[in-house]
């Protein structure tokens, strides 16, 4: 479709940006270059292109060409976020952490509810000294959210499938006493303890869990197979069976 537009009219930017959002899908990064610069071309305020350009030569390990693309974009909307995470991105690969925080609390400050943001974040302030930023962070895009029940989960899960298991704990210690999740915290922290084998914190978290919320056990074991295998949480699971 988009080529029978090029046909009728070859300066029309908007197709040679679906025709290269059609090849970047297909890892086809050379295609999708040429045609993101074309429309660039005929669209100098398209800073879209300019992002998908520098993602472009990202993919490629071409950090240096792609940064200074993404800095062109943020030049025509010092807003896009999409422009601020790839630098941010670059930076911290280039172990420039600390300007590459600088860019993540802005793409924050713009976008406070955005829960893929927040876990975004987490793997820039992994660090002991930055929980209470990460925590900061975590109580903002809280204060969006209708349905905790479910971020905290998905916060959980997140955390245990990228060995972010520190900050994880960390965080949810902080947040514990919420009295809107009283009843499935406990499964949360002790998944997290459970996964740095500290069984015995984890135990403590699940046998209070489970007195309050034992139906909720079924959810906490679905975060890791792997719980399933320490004999001191199936024991329990059975102890506090109704």
């Amino acid at each position: 479709a988009y080529q029978f537009v090029l046909s009728i009219d070859e300066n029309t930017p908007t197709a040679y940006y679906n025709i290269a959002n059609c090849y970047f899908e297909n890892k086809q990064f050379e295609q999708a270059l040429e045609n993101y610069k074309k429309a660039y071309e005929l669209d100098p305020e398209d800073y879209t292109s300019l992002t998908c350009i520098g993602d472009c030569l990202a993919i490629q390990d071409k950090d240096e060409e792609a940064k200074d693309y993404y800095h062109k974009a943020l030049s025509l909307n010092p807003n896009y976020g999409d422009a601020i995470l790839s630098v941010a991105n670059i930076l911290k690969n280039q172990g420039n952490i600390g300007e590459a925080r600088a860019f993540i609390e802005k793409a924050v400050s713009l976008n406070p509810q955005s829960i893929e943001l927040l876990l975004t974040a987490l793997s820039y302030y992994d660090t002991d000294e930055q929980v209470d930023k990460l925590n900061e962070f975590f109580s903002t895009t809280l204060g969006q959210i209708e349905n905790k029940t479910d971020f905290y989960y998905y916060f959980t899960t997140y955390c245990c499938q990228n060995e972010l298991l520190s900050i994880g704990c960390a965080v949810l210690e902080q947040h514990k006493d919420d009295p809107e999740i009283t009843d499935v915290i406990g499964y949360y922290l002790a998944a997290l303890y459970l996964l740095r084998h500290n069984v015995k914190t984890a135990c403590e978290y699940l046998s209070n869990a489970l007195l309050i919320n034992y139906e909720g056990h079924k959810d906490f074991l679905q975060i890791d197979p792997i719980f399933e295998t320490f004999p001191e949480v199936l024991e329990l699971i059975e102890l506090y069976k109704p």
